[in-house]
């Protein structure tokens, strides 16, 4: 990701004037990827097949809980969290940040808050997209800001758009299935 702005967002409110706010909210500051869902279940479907770099959580769910939710991502994934509740008992905000969520925002919140709780999320978990990002393998390294891989020779190979996409696909989701559908769609 090269700018947070990439950011794949997944919103999980039940609550739909909420949502759509809180969507329109993230959209109008510029980041391009926004799903939302209202549900446990819409949520872990959404997690496994889109793959989202951020989740904004609420706590109380029509099917389940918050907390449940960040329990069963957490089996897989370290994928950012934050949790939207109106739940402000210093028990809930332990229980979160100890499942791993990496903050927890009170509703109602000040819009600018939450967003400058996601852009401080997703620049200490990814970067500011300024440092350059070198990927090792093996014995090749593969400057992933330019796109360029230096040869034994001294030469300098650049990587197709098609090439450089798939690969930063995949190194986005180290660690985790990637499907040959993820894989045409990155490229």
């Amino acid at each position: 990701m090269r700018d947070i702005h990439e950011a794949r967002i997944l919103v999980v409110e039940d609550d739909p004037t909420l949502r759509e706010a809180v969507c329109e909210l993230i959209e109008r500051e510029g980041y391009r990827e926004v799903r939302v869902t209202g549900t446990v279940a819409e949520a872990l479907t959404s997690f496994s097949t889109w793959r989202p770099d951020l989740l904004l959580i609420d706590i109380m769910l029509p099917d389940g809980n918050g907390f449940d939710l960040l329990r069963s991502v957490r089996q897989t994934s370290q994928v950012p969290a934050i949790i939207l509740s109106a739940r402000d008992e210093d028990e809930a905000r332990l229980r979160g940040l100890g499942l791993g969520a990496d903050d927890y925002v009170t509703k109602p919140f000040l819009p600018r808050e939450l967003l400058l709780r996601i852009s401080a999320v997703l620049r200490r978990t990814y970067g500011t997209g300024d440092e350059p990002r070198l990927l090792r393998l093996r014995q090749t390294i593969v400057d992933m800001g330019s796109g360029e891989v230096p040869k034994a020779s001294g030469t300098r190979e650049t990587l197709t758009s098609k090439e450089y996409a798939i690969l930063e696909r995949l190194v986005r989701s180290r660690g985790l299935i990637v499907t040959t559908d993820d894989l045409a769609r990155a490229a």
